[in-house]
């Protein structure tokens, strides 16, 4: 990923949910050790860019080989199965080792609203 190499690691969580945990680290040329690869600036984007009442409640949009994050948003209220707060999009870089969010934009539409258009 722009020239670094990458470590994945992808762990099943317990449930019925058939959900499962992902870990990146980036492997320092110098060291040849694995930094991990902080995800918190995505979450700290969203805090910035959503709605009070507005959540990413699903997070499986991060594409790390496209360094991009798209998701619906959830509003208060919303069940589980239907967000209904519209969507959101990032890009992303890395930078000195670190995660960085280069553009985001949130949208009162859903991201299959915005496919249809």
């Amino acid at each position: 990923i722009q020239g670094l190499r990458l470590l994945a690691y992808r762990a099943p969580m317990e449930g019925t949910g058939n959900f499962y945990v992902e870990y990146y680290f980036l492997i320092d040329p110098k060291t040849r050790l694995p930094k991990p690869l902080d995800l918190q600036p995505i979450r700290t984007k969203l805090a910035e860019i959503l709605p009070e009442d507005r959540a990413v409640c699903k997070w499986g949009g991060f594409d790390i080989e496209a360094l991009t994050f798209g998701g619906d948003v959830w509003k208060k209220g919303d069940g589980n199965c239907c967000p209904s707060g519209g969507s959101v999009t990032m890009k992303l870089a890395i930078r000195d080792f670190a995660l960085v969010v280069v553009d985001a934009e949130y949208s009162p539409r859903s991201l299959r609203d915005e496919v249809d258009r």
